[in-house]
């Protein structure tokens, strides 16, 4: 990620391959390296082979990474006007409305061609409800260390 105009990187980002696309990148035998801009996959190959591209994709594969902003105050230096919900994530992919691989003509992972409120997604942690063990209204089992023995 490099700051537009300048080609600057922006610092504070990291990106992880999350388990499910580390054991992806393993069976492909695809190689994650993280870079200053974000990071980078590479494939092997076998020269000798008559194709020598190894761990092929065969199939649509959904390859996810988790992206970590450690900087707080990034927003308020690049998209001051926008008011970010805390339970906010932003969800980034390379696919287009019809699910099919966007064409390498375009060149952005985000809605449109700059992050925005449009990539946000609300993130809410699982809520239920548990309903107590005992009522007050019966009586608890007695819990009393008192030891009963055969022998008397």
């Amino acid at each position: 990620m490099v700051e537009e105009g300048s080609g600057s990187p922006l610092a504070g980002f990291s990106f992880t391959p999350t388990s499910r696309c580390a054991r992806l990148l393993s069976d492909h035998q695809l190689i994650f390296r993280a870079r200053e801009t974000g990071f980078e996959v590479y494939f092997a190959t076998n020269p000798l082979a008559a194709d020598p591209l190894m761990g092929k994709i065969t199939r649509l594969s959904q390859f996810g990474f988790a992206l970590q902003l450690k900087d707080s105050t990034f927003f308020t230096r690049y998209v001051p006007d926008q008011a970010v919900v805390p339970t906010a994530q932003f969800y980034f992919d390379n696919l287009l409305d019809s699910g099919t691989i966007q064409p390498a003509s375009r060149q952005h992972l985000s809605v449109g061609p700059f992050i925005d409120v449009d990539d946000a997604a609300g993130i809410h942690p699982h809520i239920f409800s548990q309903k107590p063990i005992f009522r007050e209204d019966r009586p608890r089992p007695n819990t009393s260390s008192k030891r009963s023995s055969m022998f008397r």
